[in-house]
This record gives C-alpha cells, sequence and structure tokens, in this order.
C-alpha cells in the first residue's frame, strides 16, 4: 500500500504545455480613411510570386464587386462583409460600436466601423472603415504592392508591421514584436515519472534544467539536463534511491498547433545506487514522445557496461 500510495503522489505534480503559434500582422492606414489589415503566419511568404498575385486577384476582385452591394448597404449600421474569392459577398450586421477620432483638439464621432474580411489560404485581410464603399476607389493593390516591397528580411519573431499612406506617400510605422514572442530562453522545471522496470513500477521524480530555442512561439530546439530519482520500495520499511544523471534533446512537431507535440531523445547514466535493482554502470537510452497536457510516454532501454546486459523498460512522465 506505501509503494502505491508513493507513486501516486508523484504523479500528482502535473502540468500542462501549450505554445499556440504567434501570427505577423501587416497594417496599412490609407489617408486615415481604411484600415488595411493582414494576418498570417509569416509576412515573408507574400513575397512569392504564386502568393502575391493570388492575393492581389483577391483584393481586385472584391473592390469590382463592391458597387453591387451600393443598395444592400446601410452607411448608418456597422456592416460585416466577408469574401472567399469564389464571387460571393456574405452580409451581416456588426458590431455597434462607435470610435471617437481626435481631430484639432476635439473628439470627433466617425460613425459606425464597417469590416470587411477576405479569407485567402495564406491570409485574412480585414479593412475597416466607416463605410466600406470607400475602398472601391482607393489603391488597395497598388498599396498592396508598395507594401510588400518595402518588408524587411525574415525573423523568427512574432512582428507587427505599419505602414502609413497619407497625400499617397507610404511611410513604415515603428514595428512592434508580438507578446511572448521572444525566440530563447531557459526554463527550470519539475516533474513525476512511473516507470516499469524488470516488472515492478518505480516511482521517479525529476528536475530539468532545458535551453529552448523558439521561432513565433514554436520549440524548434530544445536541449536539456536533468536528474531523476527513482524510488523502489524493496520492503515495507525500506526505500530505495537510485539516481540518474540525463541528458536529451526534444523537438515540436506540432508545426504552431495550439499543444506542443513534442519528440526526443534522451540517455541517462546512474550516479549513485541503493538497492540490488539496478547493476554498477547502468545507463539507458529512451525516446520520448508528449502530445498534450504534459503527459509522456518513452520506451526505455537500460544497459549495463557496454552491452553485457540490455533490459527493457518504460516510462511515463508526467509534467516535463
Amino acid at each position: 500500500m506505501r509503494k502505491v500510495c508513493l507513486i501516486l503522489s508523484l504523479l500528482a505534480l502535473t502540468a500542462s504545455s501549450h505554445a499556440q503559434r504567434l501570427s505577423d500582422t501587416l497594417i496599412v492606414y490609407m489617408e486615415e480613411r481604411l484600415e488595411m489589415r493582414l494576418i498570417l503566419d509569416d509576412f515573408i511568404d507574400l513575397k512569392e510570386d504564386s502568393a502575391k498575385q493570388s492575393i492581389r486577384k483577391i483584393l481586385g476582385d472584391f473592390q469590382a464587386l463592391l458597387p453591387q452591394m451600393d443598395k444592400a448597404l446601410d452607411p448608418n449600421v456597422a456592416e460585416v462583409l466577408r469574401f472567399k474569392g469564389d464571387e460571393k459577398i456574405s452580409l451581416s450586421k456588426g458590431k455597434d460600436k462607435v470610435d471617437f477620432v481626435l481631430d484639432g483638439g476635439a473628439l470627433k464621432n466617425s460613425g459606425p466601423r464597417d469590416l470587411a474580411i477576405l479569407l485567402h489560404p495564406l491570409v485574412r485581410i480585414e479593412l475597416r472603415t466607416t463605410n466600406i464603399l470607400d475602398a472601391v476607389n482607393m489603391p488597395i493593390v497598388a498599396k498592396f504592392d508598395e507594401m510588400l516591397s518595402r518588408l524587411p528580411q525574415k525573423t523568427r519573431y512574432a512582428k507587427t508591421l505599419g505602414f502609413s499612406v497619407k497625400n499617397d506617400t507610404m511611410d513604415i510605422l515603428p514595428e512592434k514584436l508580438a507578446k511572448n514572442s521572444a525566440g530563447d530562453y531557459i526554463e527550470l522545471g519539475v516533474g513525476a515519472a512511473a516507470n516499469l522496470y524488470k516488472g515492478k513500477w518505480l516511482g521517479e521524480f525529476q528536475t530539468r534544467l532545458d535551453l529552448k530555442f523558439s521561432t513565433k512561439n514554436v520549440l524548434k530546439s530544445n536541449p536539456y539536463v536533468s536528474l531523476s530519482w527513482l524510488y523502489d520500495v524493496s520492503r515495507l520499511d525500506r526505500v530505495n534511491i537510485n539516481t540518474f544523471l540525463n541528458v536529451g534533446h526534444q523537438w515540436d512537431l506540432s508545426g504552431g498547433k495550439d499543444e506542443e507535440t513534442l519528440f526526443g531523445i534522451e540517455a541517462g547514466f546512474l550516479l549513485s545506487r541503493s538497492g540490488n535493482l539496478f547493476e554498477p554502470k547502468t545507463w539507458r537510452l529512451g525516446l520520448n514522445w508528449e502530445a498534450g497536457d504534459g503527459i509522456g510516454i518513452s520506451p526505455m532501454m537500460y544497459v549495463v557496461g557496454g552491452f553485457e546486459k540490455v533490459q527493457p523498460g518504460i516510462r511515463i512522465t508526467f509534467g516535463l
């Protein structure tokens, strides 16, 4: 019973891991009349010719269809238009939100704000203005092209890039890094595990130091070093503690989804032993796989010396 309670108490130390990919945002403020916002994984993808041409087409097609919406739109009501490039525009009522703009030292009611959402496989485009019909005569495609020509180099960080167009002249606004987009950091963590070895379940407590290298909040490389204390209950009045020093490396295979899918390799060496469960000069190799919620499965191989003896095992981790 004490053995079961010991393992369950270790398993209670759990943690979850989430790493949603951060997006780049490009904003063009046009003549203080229209705001064009582009949201996508990486702004550098817009420089590919096929992507550029398809986005230019959806912008141009939307502008060409807008005049036919004249009678359906109400200038006194905020409205939302959705366009997928399939020659169909969906219309719905927007939020009853009014912006007050500072003009000559006084706040001026700018009226309800229309929103047009253009959906493209690569990017979500949002056009905001007090009257969406104003977009018909604005040089949206030309300013999109000019914005592309002034984009900076590729970066590992998620950014918000702003451009202001006044009197047909485009200026670049100071860029901003997205919150939590820092790429590299050190993390100290603790976790627990249950190990099956030689037909016995062993509790494990682990502390780990990670070096994490990320691109736009998606883990790309994660070397780490850890200490593991394995608890072997040999008798009701005795608990043996065996200590392993481990080094490992893992990667995120999720591609930026809400939950990480981690895969890695690990090697450990027996630093100190208690009892007879582990032989001297024991070391272990393992593959780590974790699919969200901080729970991982690791097939293990325990080796004595130069492969004189090999024993399989399995480890279920919680929190690391």
